[in-house]
């Protein structure tokens, strides 16, 4: 008896050290439950983003005149590839995104027959470089899209997600706090409003009103099911096979709620908004099925309906047949995609942005389209990404700036939608947007390419090593005299072909905010790289800016590869930096100014990326001012940096 009981107090202590010991090995930031899996570690979640912040191949630019410039006067940018997270060694499956403020949601399933998915939080507050901040696994549901409660805040807030287990199709409830998963889930089983033992299989489509949840689930006892949001319960559901997609343009009783329906005899059901679910009109679309697909294939699958909030037009995705709009009201047709944009593959996906459409089309990639203005096809802007295989595009969303496409098992390709350049240039450029003609190339000082680099080294954190730069608030050109200027270019140390300008403002009135100088933004280098990195600037390229007088600022700015070395155009760039700090975001100092009194020389130089994200070296791109006469700058003022020793 005794040895049992110390057998017992043995194991029991043996229990508890492999308990606490696997604690404290737990990787930080994860958090386990029976069905799920939250995974807040940043470092081991970005592992799955790859930064690239490069426009889109000229090679795939098939654009058009567009006499209002809605439409073509744009770059589009990749400016992030996010890789599938991995469930027990494979990847899931992009399902669908949605983009809200700073925050973009992104849902995943599993193929084949078991159910597993997940939701992945990316931060897209920095323009360039967006990352995953949270993410949380199901290793039991499917999650085939959602919905963000926009009634909430970034501090609380719930998402609605769409999916399927092993008993049939779910709404799960989980909360986000401060941007991270919490662990909080509630489900609701869609088959539970059936009496009779009756299952509908999958959840794929999802909206919201300020009070109702709306749900379609296809296939058998399928259909469009009511859910009200406080109590989270079923209220109602009308049954009909082969629906596909759920939207609303807008959330009050005036508003409409759309059922998609697939299949042969596909057809829009609108209802109204609100506790009602009288059918107000049902509009037929002829039949919506997909082409190049095994037979049993052919009714499976995404279709997606966009309408935007007050609006009558629908865009549907209608697989085989490209994409139409769609008048609510009378159930015509105002618009569809050109009939030979789709030679292999499916429209899954749309969104669209004001006369811009994103059409999400398989193995054709993604097709950038211009809505007209009345009646007719949809112009052709650009396409990318045809002829993948293996990763067809499903899914797009778009909130007007940021493109959300998925591919499937390939993750998700981020783009940016950036206006090209409306800043005039104090000189013309050539092919490698160099000045032309170069006005005058100057012969630097001896040493102050060396003065330099000692004083800022290549790859070392300044903001951590040069502390004292940093307190100077000396970083404008401040002209006590009307003066001539001019500004020659130094080199720079950047992975990106930037645009390089400069600003004005009288020292009486500085600017709160970027439109307040925004009409005295002149582009000096169109790129702002050296020969044998991407562009053709040589030390001492100089271009005059002109005449300016006594009580004038002059600041710089930096549009983060503002150079379309496919088009030789300039644009917006996917983020400014001033060297006004209050200019940044967050109000970060991205320059500093620095003078050597023994060339002299008075040298900008700038750090192209966030500084809190970038190498902070400060040497991307490095200019020289010159005053004539010097003495209208009160270069004491500034940072002095000594010669080498």
């Amino acid at each position: 008896m005794k040895t049992d009981i110390l057998l017992k107090k043995y194991l029991g202590l043996l229990t508890v050290l492999i308990l606490v010991f696997s604690a404290c090995n737990k990787p930080k930031g994860l958090i386990d439950n029976n069905s799920f899996t939250i995974n807040n570690n940043l470092e081991e979640l970005n592992t799955r983003v790859k930064i690239v912040r490069e426009p889109l191949e000229s090679s795939a630019n098939l654009k058009y005149t567009d006499s209002d410039g809605d439409c073509d006067n744009y770059t589009w940018y990749l400016v992030a590839e996010v890789d599938s997270p991995l469930f027990n060694g494979d990847p899931l499956s992009a399902t669908d995104v949605r983009i809200l403020g700073e925050k973009a949601y992104v849902t995943y399933n599993k193929k084949g027959d078991i159910p597993a998915g997940g939701v992945d939080i990316i931060d897209i507050s920095d323009q360039t470089a967006p990352e995953i901040s949270s993410y949380m696994e199901f290793n039991s549901v499917d999650i085939n899209t959602l919905a963000v409660d926009d009634l909430g805040t970034d501090a609380s807030r719930k998402l609605f997600l769409a999916g399927s287990g092993k008993n049939g199709a779910l709404l799960r409830q989980v909360t986000v706090s401060n941007g991270l998963f919490d662990g909080g889930v509630v489900d609701v089983k869609l088959s539970s409003y059936y009496t009779d033992d009756r299952i509908t299989a999958s959840a794929n489509g999802i909206g919201l009103s300020n009070e109702y949840i709306y749900m379609t689930s296809g296939n058998t006892n399928g259909g469009t099911f009511q859910l009200s949001r406080e109590p989270l319960e079923i209220i109602a559901h009308e049954e009909y096979s082969s629906a596909k997609a759920i939207a609303l343009n807008g959330v009050n009783s005036d508003d409409y709620q759309f059922t998609l329906i697939g299949g042969e005899d596909a057809r829009l059901l609108v209802y109204k908004v609100g506790s009602d679910r009288t059918l107000v009109r049902e509009i037929e679309l002829g039949y919506i099925v997909h082409q190049n697909v095994d037979e049993m294939y052919i009714y499976a699958g995404k279709a997606a309906l966009s309408i935007g909030s007050g609006e009558s037009i629908a865009y549907i995705a209608m697989n085989s047949r490209g994409a139409q709009g769609i008048n609510v009201e009378t159930g015509t047709t105002v618009c569809y995609s050109p009939a030979n944009m789709l030679p292999y593959g499916n429209t899954t996906g749309v969104a669209v942005d004001g006369k811009t459409i994103y059409l999400a089309n398989g193995i054709d990639g993604l097709f950038i389209g211009c809505i007209p203005e009345g009646t007719g096809e949809i112009s052709k802007v650009q396409q990318w990404g045809l002829n993948d295989n293996e990763n067809s595009a499903n899914m797009v969303q778009t909130d007007g700036n940021w493109i959300f496409l998925a591919k499937g098992g390939g993750g998700l390709k981020i783009l940016r939608k950036v206006a090209n350049g409306v800043y005039p240039a104090v000189t013309a450029w050539d092919d490698d947007g160099r000045p032309t003609p170069v006005e005058n190339t100057e012969t630097l000082c001896e040493n102050l390419i060396a003065n330099f680099n000692s004083a800022l080294p290549e790859g070392e954190d300044a903001k951590k090593n040069r502390k004292e730069y940093f307190k100077n608030e000396n970083r404008e050109i401040v002209l006590t005299e009307d003066a001539e200027v001019s500004v020659c270019f130094v080199s720079e140390g950047a992975d990106y072909t930037n645009t390089f300008g400069y600003y004005t403002y009288n020292v009486e009135n500085p600017p709160k905010k970027v439109n307040d100088i925004k009409s005295t933004m002149k582009v000096i280098f169109a790129n702002a790289s050296s020969l044998g990195s991407g562009g053709a600037l040589v030390e001492g390229d100089c271009v005059n800016l002109g005449s300016f007088t006594a009580g004038t600022v002059i600041g710089y700015f930096v549009d983060v590869n503002g150079w379309n070395k496919y088009t030789k155009k300039i644009t917006d760039g996917l983020d400014t930096f001033f060297t006004n700090p209050r200019l940044n975001k967050g109000h970060r100092q991205q320059s500093v100014l620095m003078y050597n009194g023994t060339c002299p020389a008075l040298i900008t130089a700038f750090e192209d990326i966030q500084n809190r994200k970038g190498d902070r070296d400060y040497n991307d791109i490095v200019v020289k001012t010159n005053i004539n006469p010097i003495d209208a700058m009160n270069t004491a003022n500034v940072i002095q940096f000594p010669p080498v020793k």
